[in-house]
């Protein structure tokens, strides 16, 4: 019987690390990322540890692009699938702190021609994943070949109409609220939302070559999206739900988001408002976890703040985690849609002593519980 990856994984870094001295963990951590991956010839994944903004750690194996072959490295840009919901959370909140808008603006301030309970949801509803808003994606007409766009998903909801639950009485994940986000910060910031972010969010800290994607980017270092077989990966880079942006449309590497999620440690996180919002959330996701600002949150025993989220679109998984107290972020992107971005990362969270805590606050995988609640269990 072949041995389940993420078992090989604890078992070899168990056995070695009671065999090694410290300094040799990162050693360790490569060579099982490597007896256990083999990828090769596929594509694959890049994977980081930071702490103050200085690489801890980095493993990248693989292909960004199978022919011609391309080599992943720290410079690889992955679409980031629900990852990127920081970003457009973090552009909503700019204005927030500019006072253009609040929390409780009601989306029917700016947008046309929605129904009363449509209208009456407010900008913190969207943040929360609490407004009720209908999944666009189960609006999509069957025949749909053509990607929506943002725009699209609010002339769905508009001729939709419906409510899940009132807003602010519940948690429901919503791809369709952060899609909002995006219109709402192009319309109050009176620029596309794309431009938007990177003069007010990318380029201020120094991130040259990171994307909000749009129909003519051209993405430097893309990685292209794969779904493995047995024997070959199909390509698999686009759907029709590839094209939107606030919900997911963010290209990073792995060091374009080391210096996003410095600055995000080294300042606004520091900042006792915006770091309250995560803290004490207006309700419960599950378990103890909560949400806010694009990001999923829990405070553990010694009142240490942790976030963490993922990502996943065709042809590409990710998943991101922030030690707020420590200063200290885990990434991994990979452009295959299996579980092997799961997989390694447990293998680094382990390795760097961070599992256990969701596993005993959880009380399961991050990743695999996360699955759940997009999938509303």
């Amino acid at each position: 019987m072949k041995m389940n990856k993420t078992l090989f994984c604890f078992m070899f870094l168990f056995g070695y690390f009671l065999m090694s001295g410290h300094g040799q963990e990162y050693a360790v951590l490569t060579d099982s990322l490597k007896k256990m991956l083999s990828v090769g010839n596929h594509p694959g994944v890049a994977a980081m540890v930071a702490k103050d903004g200085e690489v801890l750690y980095a493993f990248y194996d693989g292909q960004a692009l199978l022919h011609p072959k391309t080599d992943i490295d720290g410079n690889t840009r992955f679409r980031m699938a629900s990852v990127s919901k920081q970003v457009t959370a973090r552009a909503v909140y700019a204005l927030i702190e500019a006072g253009r808008i609040r929390f409780d603006t009601r989306i029917g301030d700016y947008f046309d021609g929605l129904p009363a309970r449509l209208a009456a949801i407010q900008v913190g509803h969207l943040l929360q994943h609490t407004s009720g808003i209908s999944d666009y994606e189960n609006l999509i007409p069957p025949d749909q070949t053509e990607q929506i766009l943002d725009a699209d998903v609010l002339d769905l909801i508009r001729r939709a109409g419906d409510l899940y639950f009132e807003p602010g009485s519940r948690f429901r994940y919503s791809n369709t609220g952060y899609c909002l986000l995006a219109l709402l910060v192009e319309k109050v910031g009176g620029k596309r939302f794309d431009s938007f972010v990177k003069e007010h969010l990318f380029l201020p800290r120094g991130i040259n070559g990171a994307v909000v994607a749009t129909p003519s980017s051209n993405i430097v270092d893309r990685a292209f999206g794969y779904h493995p077989g047995a024997s070959s990966s199909a390509f698999a880079d686009q759907s029709v739900t590839s094209a939107t942006q606030g919900d997911g449309g963010v290209y990073f590497s792995s060091l374009d988001f080391l210096t996003w999620s410095s600055s995000m440690l080294a300042h606004e996180l520091q900042t006792p408002a915006f770091r309250e919002l995560f803290v004490n959330p207006d309700l419960l996701v599950k378990d103890v976890a909560h949400y806010h600002l694009g990001l999923f949150s829990l405070v553990d025993q010694q009142g240490g703040l942790h976030l963490f989220h993922s990502g996943e679109s065709t042809g590409f998984r990710n998943v991101v985690y922030y030690d707020v107290e420590n200063r200290m972020t885990v990434s991994v992107f990979s452009n295959r849609d299996d579980d092997l971005a799961a997989t390694v990362f447990d293998c680094v969270m382990t390795a760097f002593g961070k599992k256990k805590l969701f596993d005993d606050r959880l009380k399961q995988s991050v990743v695999l519980w996360l699955s759940k609640v997009y999938q509303g269990e």
